[in-house]
């Protein structure tokens, strides 16, 4: 069963004997869900790719429709939005640095008919990422295997009804949850990489 998670869930990684910060996820009553890197985590290049296979491919630099460099942003964090106006159809996506934003495009997306690969967000290598001595609630902890030094997470948005939410690749999963979805972060062993997010847009 899904739990909720209306609020701001931090997701922490259990590797070796040390916890390590990772992302926040939020979820909002009016169906908002928001993601972002916990701290000591920063974004330097900004671009496009294709999702082919569950993979993506063929980064390119692309133009933004923000208002500030991805250099400059400060603790950037995605967020989707439901439509408010009948422009938007099925809702909004902002890459977000406090008041400002690096981007934002139009994404159908909300409400949620079928399952929707939403971000992948990939860990660097996760004994650099701050260790944390406390952990602050609420949180989800990832226990990582001993042999595993990357990690990829998967965010997938499903609609609420029973269905099955196992894919026997991943190391594990996380599940959530608000009124109107569900939410399944799935995790699995990458190779070598830096911090990235790669998130859905509009085809």
């Amino acid at each position: 069963m899904a739990k909720d998670w209306v609020g701001k869930l931090r997701v922490y990684l259990s590797s070796g004997n040390s916890y390590h910060a990772f992302c926040w996820i939020s979820l909002w009553k009016d169906g908002s869900l928001l993601f972002g890197f916990l701290p000591n985590i920063s974004l330097t290049e900004y671009g496009s790719a294709v999702e082919r296979s569950g993979r993506f491919t063929g980064h390119t630099k692309t133009l933004r429709a923000g208002n500030i460099d991805i250099q400059d942003a400060k603790s950037p964090h995605i967020s989707f939005h439901p439509p408010t106006r009948i422009k938007h159809r099925g809702g909004i996506a902002q890459m977000r640095s406090g008041a400002s934003y690096v981007d934002r495009w139009q994404i159908d997306w909300f409400p949620v008919k079928s399952a929707m690969h939403l971000l992948s967000a990939k860990t660097g290598y996760i004994a650099s990422l701050q260790k944390v001595p406390q952990l602050k609630q609420p949180y989800e902890i990832v226990n990582v295997p001993a042999n595993v030094q990357y990690l990829e997470m998967k965010l997938l948005v499903y609609p609420r009804k029973p269905i099955m939410l196992h894919d026997p690749r991943s190391l594990t999963k996380l599940i959530g949850g608000c009124p109107y979805y569900i939410v399944c972060c799935y995790f699995y062993q990458c190779e070598p990489c830096v911090p990235e997010i790669y998130v859905a847009a509009e085809t």
